[in-house]
């Protein structure tokens, strides 16, 4: 036969009360240190997108500088267009900035610790991509152009 311990009700208080604390504790911990990792990352406060017969020019603008070594592109085959810039965050702001083009048909932006992501889903894909510097220091420019027929 096996023997039951009793625990009395105000220590199993006091503990369950202790372990909710460190919970708590914990959570807090954890989210002040992802605020401290986002604002030590730069923010792209601006996007323009300028459209061309063969293609769209996108510039990128922060309040600091844009290293072109941190910025990649690629376009998927289900028709987005991908700009990552490692180190840095975008505005969730920018999609409502940008007018309306014909050639995109949706734009969203993922941001983790690490990096923010730019996504179009466009019209027609780019065949050719190239990241440039800008005159500017705190911009970047990513030339898309369109697949020749």
């Amino acid at each position: 036969m096996t023997r039951m311990s009793y625990i009395p009700q105000s220590y199993f208080i006091k503990s369950m009360n202790y372990m909710r604390s460190l919970k708590y504790k914990a959570l807090a911990l954890l989210a002040l240190l992802a605020l401290l990792r986002a604002s030590n990352s730069s923010e792209i406060t601006d996007v323009f997108v300028d459209p061309f017969t063969n293609g769209l020019l996108f510039t990128l603008y922060s309040e600091e500088t844009i290293y072109l070594d941190n910025v990649s592109s690629w376009m998927s085959p289900h028709g987005w267009y991908y700009i990552t810039v490692n180190g840095a965050t975008f505005s969730l702001d920018i999609p409502g900035k940008i007018p309306a083009l014909g050639q995109v048909k949706d734009i969203v932006i993922k941001n983790n610790h690490e990096s923010g992501q730019l996504a179009f889903l466009v019209k027609k894909p780019f065949h050719s991509i190239q990241i440039l510097k800008s005159e500017i220091s705190n911009a970047v420019q990513v030339s898309a152009v369109y697949e020749v027929p």
